[in-house]
């Protein structure tokens, strides 16, 4: 069996569960940015929230169409309590320290569970971080990302929350059956 080719951007959409099961522990609120917005599935949880994606799908408007791996995108969302999103997972070692240095609360992140892996690419951050991690939600059954194959994607996620001023170390939190019918 081949394996499966990646989808175009990185695009593996947010089920509504996922994002419910990340405000059962994490009290998000202020103004919201969503910086990979996708289809808007984490952005319709948030009233007001700001959304941008730089390939915006068809049936999706974001407010802005920006980088979020370019310092100057983040110049125009200033004023940002919360950032949360699924980015393409490529681009997460640049999005998550703009997102960190610019979100006046915290960041929310949806990503495989092995972005904790101290890779080259993001090893010094994740050690500079490591404070603020205030929550780790990590989910199983794992999800299905994508409608082309039958079963779950195989690949762990969790919900990754930084929170400045945090102490007290990363609250784990595993979430199991959180699907019905093993559909995310």
């Amino acid at each position: 069996m081949s394996p499966l080719a990646r989808i175009a951007n990185d695009f593996y959409p947010t089920g509504q569960a996922l994002i419910h099961e990340l405000l059962k522990q994490v009290k998000i609120s202020g103004k919201i940015l969503e910086c990979c917005s996708g289809d808007g599935a984490i952005a319709s949880l948030f009233p007001g929230c700001i959304t941008n994606d730089f390939h915006p799908l068809v049936g999706h408007e974001p407010t802005f169409k920006l980088d979020a791996c370019n310092l100057d995108s983040w110049q125009a969302w200033q004023g940002i309590d919360w950032v949360v999103t699924n980015p393409p997972f490529s681009l997460a070692p640049s999005i998550l320290p703009l997102a960190l240095e610019n979100a006046r609360v915290g960041v929310a992140v949806l990503l495989r569970l092995s972005y904790l892996e101290p890779c080259a690419n993001r090893a010094q951050w994740l050690q500079k971080s490591a404070d603020s991690l205030s929550h780790l939600i990590i989910f199983n059954p794992r999800p299905r990302f994508r409608a082309d194959t039958r079963g779950n994607d195989n690949v762990t996620v969790a919900w990754y929350v930084w929170q400045h001023g945090h102490q007290g170390g990363t609250k784990h939190t595993y979430v199991h059956g959180w699907c019905k019918g093993g559909k995310s």
